[in-house]
């Protein structure tokens, strides 16, 4: 019977294997959390290629009537992005910037790209890039017609479509007149509609190229919408020093800035799978 008091309880216990004579076979199995990670990644690369093969069946749908308008349709016109694009109506040039904008988010969250969705962003820029440049030529076109036409409610419409793919694209851009103008139309779409969320963008992708700057991941920039009198961080375009510590923790492990000062990078538009199934779809209908 154990003595539960000074003295240990005499228990059976096998001996250490490095104190043992006996010969000790090392294990050739993986450890569980190995395989656990092989597991979820090989699943992790099935979803995200079917996601893209859904995208290209997608575009592959579409018929004649989504065809960008040949250049003896219009006067051609040039943008910092190239030619830009034009279409039959406003809708569908709104249905493909989101497209590509759907595409960039593809791939910026491939499994072999960083965790943290903002490192993403640089990590994927070469291949996001075409379809960064292809929102920028086809809102151009999108905003020719603002300034040469008063604003209808199909236009202001279509105006509003344009705010997130320019902001998901905007925030990779490292040429300094696609910057400009990407920011200047930004601004000019929120005096028209008088959407004040318009003007958040803006300063975003700005405070994403200065703090890529700071990195030494992108140009030099200065912020000409920020106000930097603003104690709003939304608004003043000071985003979080690269060498500050990071005080936040959530419950699913990210930390992506510290509670004081958030950026407004595109990617924080990019929420987890378990928070869009707490989406319900028939309460959106």
């Amino acid at each position: 019977m154990p003595f539960y008091g000074m003295a240990p309880a005499m228990d059976t216990k096998s001996m250490p294997p490095s104190f043992s004579s006996a010969r000790v076979e090392s294990s050739t199995k993986e450890s569980p959390s190995l395989v656990d990670i092989e597991t979820a990644t090989a699943r992790a690369l099935e979803e995200w290629n079917h996601l893209r093969g859904l995208n290209s069946l997608f575009e592959q749908r579409l018929g004649s009537g989504f065809q960008a308008l040949s250049a003896a349709e219009f006067q051609p016109f040039d943008t910092p992005f190239g030619s830009g694009i034009l279409y039959s109506n406003f809708d569908i040039a709104v249905i493909w910037m989101n497209y590509y904008m759907g595409l960039i988010a593809l791939i910026r969250g491939h499994p072999s790209m960083p965790p943290a969705a903002t490192a993403a962003i640089g990590a994927a820029a070469r291949d996001t890039a075409p379809f960064a440049i292809l929102i920028g030529r086809i809102g151009a076109g999108v905003m020719n017609a603002m300034t040469s036409s008063s604003t209808s409610a199909l236009l202001g419409a279509a105006l509003g479509g344009c705010v997130l793919p320019f902001f998901v694209a905007g925030v990779q851009l490292q040429d300094a007149h696609q910057r400009r103008w990407i920011v200047q139309h930004l601004r000019q779409i929120e005096q028209q509609s008088g959407w004040a969320s318009v003007g958040l963008c803006a300063v975003g992708c700005e405070t994403a190229w200065t703090q890529a700057a700071k990195m030494g991941q992108g140009p030099p920039y200065s912020c000409v919408c920020a106000d930097e009198k603003s104690g709003d961080v939304r608004l003043n375009g000071k985003g979080r020093e690269p060498n500050e510590p990071l005080s936040e923790v959530n419950d699913r492990g990210l930390v992506p800035f510290s509670k004081k000062a958030r950026l407004q990078f595109a990617s924080a538009l990019l929420e987890t799978e378990e928070e869009l199934e707490k989406m319900s779809l028939v309460d959106l209908a």
